[in-house]
């Protein structure tokens, strides 16, 4: 066995993440939902401190709306497994750092790294490992927002469907409160399917 492959993280809730060994990995919702909160979007370049946890309830939110507007008789199990995917479509980074895209383009190691990670978690919830098509492209259209919002940017493609959501939702919040957010939405999701 190699030295790296004994490298590993210590998570919040006292796991381990061995980065050599992603298959291993047992994701705990509480170290989920700590992590995301600790997390400053776009590297830290905002007006404000705005978490990888704040993003994820967006994205699942508007996905949910989205995903009940284009398929309204959507079974409950899989409206579910939906709105856990999009809950959790950042989750990688509870373990990897939330890279840039522009830069991760430069490391394919990372890439492939993040896609395992992210398959680990996937499986472990029980939810499909292929990001649903709604949630990418709720996902692209609040990453435009967030920049309209939270940096001076003020370029881009018009969001209609969203474009009231920026003055409404995109604010920063402290992280202690995005982690009690998540936890409730992940419970919430959890509690409303299983009785």
């Amino acid at each position: 066995m190699e030295e790296n492959d004994l490298a590993y993280i210590r998570t919040y809730t006292g796991g381990y993440f061995y980065p050599a060994h992603p298959e291993l990995l047992v994701p705990r919702i509480d170290d989920i939902a700590h992590a995301l909160s600790q997390v400053c979007r776009y590297n830290g370049h905002l007006f404000d401190f705005y978490s990888v946890a704040q993003h994820s309830l967006l994205v699942e939110a508007y996905s949910t709306r989205a995903m009940l507007k284009e398929n309204p008789n959507i079974e409950e199990g899989s409206l579910r497994k939906f709105r856990l995917q999009a809950l959790l479509h950042d989750a990688a980074e509870t373990y990897l750092p939330d890279m840039p895209s522009p830069v991760k383009q430069f490391l394919p190691d990372f890439k492939v790294l993040e896609k395992k990670v992210m398959a680990q978690i996937f499986r472990c919830f029980n939810i499909p490992e292929n990001i649903h098509a709604i949630i990418k492209e709720v996902d692209r259209d609040i990453r435009i927002l967030e920049m309209r919002y939270m940096q001076s940017w003020k370029e881009g493609k018009e969001t209609a469907d969203l474009d009231a959501l920026g003055e409404n939702q995109i604010y920063a919040v402290p992280p202690h409160k995005s982690k009690e957010l998540f936890l409730d939405r992940y419970y919430e999701i959890r509690d409303v399917f299983s009785s």
